[in-house]
């Protein structure tokens, strides 16, 4: 799986009473997409330039 790092989450939101920013969100998300780990599975998370989309499924 790839996330686009520089394309997700544009807005703020909160939890618990806690205001979150969008940045915030965007900086933990793409965090934790970079250290997922599991066997047999890929992930990461690039920049827009980086990622080749395609419409085959």
């Amino acid at each position: 799986m790839t996330l686009v790092a520089d394309a997700h989450t544009t807005t703020d939101a909160e939890h618990d009473g806690v205001a979150i920013t969008g940045e915030q969100i965007v900086a933990h998300t793409n965090m934790y997409f970079a250290g997922l780990r599991y066997p047999g599975r890929q992930f990461a998370a690039l920049s827009h330039d980086a990622v080749a989309l395609s419409s085959a499924r």
